[in-house]
């Protein structure tokens, strides 16, 4: 396949696909500040997240409306924050749904260690995801990668 061949379509829930390969080539992409992570998977569903590690006045408050309970009691400093929230969103964005799918359907483990397997079930759908943590190695950063098993 060409560079020049390549179009992009919208999945079921928005998640970008590439048009007429949707089955065998997957990517995710994510930005924050001036890094970029960009993940390119054949045959499996991915999704990756990044974030600056930085004060945030409400994160707690974001935490306790958008985490689960035990995600939420977790929380004692920006980093433990924004590696929660990348893990959740990694596994939205490979299940499809980015942030249209609500964080508190599904938990990862605050204390797991890499990686983590998980099933999400929303919708009537089961996923088997598999997520990584620590793909980011940039100082300042945290991010996660998810795919499906």
């Amino acid at each position: 396949m060409s560079p020049g061949s390549i179009q992009f379509a919208h999945g079921i829930h928005g998640k970008p696909v590439v048009k007429g390969h949707p089955d065998d080539i997957a990517f995710t992409l994510s930005r924050s500040r001036d890094r970029c992570v960009v993940a390119v998977a054949h045959g499996r569903e991915i999704g990756v997240d990044i974030e600056a590690v930085r004060p945030l006045d409400d994160a707690l408050q974001i935490a306790r409306s958008r985490f689960t309970p035990v995600e939420a009691n977790a929380i004692d400093s920006p980093e433990k924050f924004f590696r929660l929230w990348t893990r959740k969103e990694a596994v939205a964005k490979c299940l499809g749904w980015g942030l249209t799918l609500p964080f508190d359907v599904f938990e990862v483990d605050p204390g797991a260690t890499d990686p983590e397997h998980l099933t999400v079930q929303y919708q009537g759908e089961r996923s088997d995801i598999v997520l990584r943590k620590a793909v980011v190695e940039v100082e300042g950063f945290v991010g996660s990668l998810a795919q499906m098993r």
